[in-house]
């Protein structure tokens, strides 16, 4: 860790200034170079963005005037005063002229830059210009390194954007971006390479022309620490050879090459030495061994390795030619054994190639996350970190001066070390893991539980969705000492304004719970903070609205999840009517069609439509400022409801048409009695918390929205309980059983194609009762699929037997042997894989009930 000296003074509860700040002149010390004044430009830009009327004032020796700030450069701090690398002294105080003076003092480039951040961070906007607190702070950062990850200059997935149809941005708008982050603390970029080069071997005739560097280059011209973050074996299809093509998830990859092919390793360290010849820096490397990387082939086992020796010999190229990288191995994705492997053998060669070890989504044994068995091991005496324990545990191989660096998923609110463990599938099917993403609670739960044991810090992220995630993480990496609604009060200061400030910061930590909670039980919560967001938009002062995206994606949010909810009341009411009229007398046509009539009603009555109004407002605002686009808004119409109200009008439609009363109430009591079990009976809606009580947890993991979306298909179908290749398989338990009685088990396979837990496997799976095979089961619409491939219709074959009529969802029943049962104990069923056959097993429904 740095030095660091903490606030030296205070900011105090009045303005410098009475008069509004429209004018900024800005005095650099003789000695100022070029790096300076980058920084000081930065600055400059930023605040004209952020204040458009802002004119800069004539360069005189005078005071400033009212309405005038100076910002005076002073020259960096002597070695023996200085704070500690990166800080800063801002001193601000009004003078006798009328105006202000804010004096900036850096201990280096960075840290005067930061400076400046400090200054800016604490401008508040008014109709005529800005004011400012007067202060006198001292601060610098507690982590070496701080950097908030994203593909460049991209501000939303690129597959996302086409199917909004929001428009690209525009390379200035990724650097303003990226100043903008810079000015909150940033010091580094992480550069994700991904499954890729920035070089053309084969074009490659030994020029910087032919290597992109121009995030190399963009590091440099600002001072930043550049990161090199690389899924080891990533090539990139340019680079490609047939032969070389590595074995990923059952399918030969089009962008990772397998290293036990001479030439394709020998393209992997080339591609590295090319690239470092021809990059102006390189500060830190993270050499990622999964997600998505590897290869599984035979001469590849064991990966850990494998990979290992790769990382070595990579390491080696990158430092002929910058010897001071630090470089960093990681284990992403590795279960226990390869662990095992990999830390044994770094800690027995203590290869001088490393800096450390880097700690990113599924390195943990402690949870599932990365679909990574949990290790029972670090469930003892955890300590005060319980999820940190099995990184705790990797400082016993690292050498002295080797550091631990923490790569935390920030970007993605669910299916992440910051998502929620169980989600009501109404939170997980509407919006997609790259959505607006605030939670302070667990955001800084994660990082706390880590800060303890590293040096440096990177939240992964993919968009700008979660520029609060971005914002948070910067700000705790700097002052970890901050709370977690300080630094949550802080951003909605700086960009909606002081007035509103408390409002939002309830509002954001509001949401944060509602999303944890049950959607439909929870109206009144997902109503208010609707209220309170609405409420801030009136009061919020008017050059805080201009072009204010970042509120705008809490806005939209907010309207969307009342607007959920709103629907899903209307339609829950229906539904429960409906099925209380089907327990009745069969209902005669005219009465199907005011039912199926009044079900469709439910989903678009009045109270809706102011709602969908913000909805649409700002998306159309959002994409005007920001280039972004809600994915959610744009599939609303075309997704299934969260009732089942859809999947009711089917059944309804079957009443209809039955050929007689019996076939008509035969169908009716299908409907009213689908979850309706009976005394020592049991029903699971498995994937949605709450609803299955019976699931052993330790067997595997809960849905998170990526289910078949079939318009007319009932929530619990779509919902599922999963194990990943890492589990043997699914298990539920029963308490008891009626010993007089004869049981079958009956459960619904979602046929979850395409997932990655999932992944090119015919999936074919048995199913024990209390030990005793029950039978096997074959789904009956498994495909295999290559992500990386250009055609991937071409490629994408059935694996599992052909059907007449592929399902979406498949229900299976199994009769339990009568000595299973006999004991009226306890009975557990068990779905376990067939080897070579399945990867996972994955079930949305089950009962346990008498034949």
């Amino acid at each position: 860790m740095l030095k660091y000296c903490l606030f030296l003074g205070l900011a105090f509860c009045v303005a410098a200034a009475a008069a509004p700040i429209d004018r900024l002149r800005l005095e650099l010390p003789e000695t100022s170079d070029a790096g300076l004044r980058q920084s000081v430009g930065v600055f400059l830009r930023r605040m004209k963005a952020r204040v458009p009327q802002l004119a800069e004032a004539e360069a005189v020796s005078a005071a400033p005037k009212a309405g005038e700030l100076l910002v005076k450069i002073l020259p960096y701090f002597p070695a023996e005063k200085s704070p500690g690398p990166e800080g800063y002294r801002l001193r601000i105080e009004s003078v006798p002229a009328g105006g202000v003076v804010a004096e900036v003092t850096g201990a280096d480039r960075l840290g005067t830059l930061f400076g400046l951040g400090a200054l800016y961070r604490k401008t508040a906007l008014d109709g005529k210009g800005f004011s400012v607190d007067a202060c006198d702070e001292t601060s610098a950062p507690r982590y070496e390194l701080r950097s908030v990850n994203q593909g460049w200059p991209v501000n939303m997935d690129s597959g996302m954007r086409t199917g909004t149809g929001a428009r690209k941005w525009e390379k200035q708008e990724g650097i303003d971006y990226q100043e903008e982050l810079i000015l909150q603390g940033m010091n580094g970029y992480t550069h994700g390479w991904g499954g890729g080069m920035p070089v053309v071997l084969d074009r490659y005739r030994g020029e910087k022309k032919q290597v992109s560097t121009f995030v190399m280059d963009f590091c440099d011209e600002y001072g930043l620490n550049y990161v090199l973050s690389h899924s080891i074996n990533g090539i990139g299809r340019d680079n490609m050879k047939p032969e070389w093509r590595a074995l990923l998830f059952r399918y030969r990859s089009w962008q990772h090459a397998c290293p036990s092919i001479p030439e394709a390793r020998e393209a992997m360290i080339r591609g590295h030495e090319i690239a470092a010849r021809h990059t102006p820096r390189i500060d830190y490397v993270m050499l990622l061994p999964g997600d998505v990387a590897g290869c599984d082939c035979g001469k590849c086992r064991p990966w850990a390795l494998t990979y290992y020796q790769l990382a070595v010999e990579t390491a080696r190229a990158i430092h002929k030619y910058h010897p001071k990288a630090k470089v960093f191995f990681s284990n992403q994705e590795f279960r226990t054994e390869a662990n095992r492997l990999l830390f044994d053998r770094f800690y027995r060669d203590k290869s001088p190639e490393f800096a450390g070890y880097a700690y990113g989504p599924g390195s943990s044994e402690n949870s599932f996350y990365g679909y990574v068995k949990p290790n029972p091991a670090f469930d003892r005496y955890p300590g005060v970190y319980p999820g940190s324990a099995f990184l705790k545990s990797r400082l016993n191989y690292l050498a002295p001066g080797q550091q631990v660096l923490a790569f935390m998923d920030i970007g993605h609110w669910k299916r992440s070390q910051t998502g929620v463990a169980e989600l009501d599938p109404a939170w997980s099917e509407t919006y997609e893991r790259r959505s607006f993403n605030a939670c302070p609670v667990r955001l800084g739960r994660v990082w706390r539980e880590v800060l303890p044991y590293i040096e440096h810090g990177i939240g992964y992220s993919e968009s700008i969705f979660d520029d609060f995630s971005k914002f948070f993480t910067l700000r705790l990496l700097w002052s970890p000492e901050l709370s977690d609604r300080q630094i949550t009060r802080e951003y909605a200061a700086f960009y909606c304004g002081e007035n509103v400030a408390e409002l939002l910061t309830d509002a954001i930590f509001l949401h944060e719970r509602n999303v944890e909670q049950a959607m439909l039980p929870n109206g009144e919560n997902i109503l208010k903070c609707h209220r309170m967001v609405e409420e801030a938009y009136r009061k919020m002062a008017a050059p805080y609205r201009r072009n204010n995206w970042r509120f705008d994606l809490f806005r939209q949010r907010a309207a969307f999840d009342a607007w959920m909810w709103t629907r899903m009341d209307a339609q829950k009411r229906v539904y429960d009517r409906v099925l209380t009229q089907l327990s009745g007398k069969v209902p005669s046509a005219g009465q199907v069609k005011r039912m199926i009539a009044e079900l469709e009603e439910a989903g678009r009555i009045p109270a809706l439509k102011p709602y969908r109004e913000i909805m649409q407002r700002t998306d159309d605002a959002l994409d005007a400022a920001a280039g972004l686009r809600s994915i959610a808004l744009k599939r609303l119409d075309s997704r299934p409801d969260q009732v089942g109200a859809g999947w009711l009008i089917a059944r309804l439609k079957e009443i209809a048409a039955a050929p007689d009363e019996a076939a008509a109430r035969k169908l009716c009591d299908a409907v009213v009695n689908y979850d309706r079990v009976g005394e020592l009976e049991y029903y699971d809606n498995c994937g949605t918390p709450g609803e299955m009580p019976h699931f052993d947890p330790k067997s595997g993991e809960v849905y998170y929205g990526s289910g078949r979306m079939v318009r007319d298909s009932r929530p619990s179908q779509r919902s599922y309980n999963f194990s990943s290749e890492a589990l043997d398989g699914l298990r539920f338990v029963y308490p008891a059983v009626d010993p007089k009685a004869a049981y079958k088990v009956e459960f619904t396979y979602p046929n979850p194609d395409g997932v990655t837990f999932a992944l090119n496997s015919p999936n074919e799976f048995e199913v024990y009762a209390n030990g005793r095979l029950l039978g096997r089961c074959v789904p009956n619409n498994m495909h295999f699929v290559n992500p990386t491939s250009k055609e991937p219709g071409r490629e994408r074959r059935l694996l599992s037997p052909a059907s007449e009529k592929p399902e979406d969802f498949t229900r299976f029943s199994l009769d339990i042997p009568a000595e299973v049962t006999a004991s009226g104990g306890e009975v557990a069923i068990e779905f376990r894989k067939v080897p070579g056959r399945a990867v996972s097993t994955c079930i949305s429904e089950i009962w346990l009930k008498k034949r």
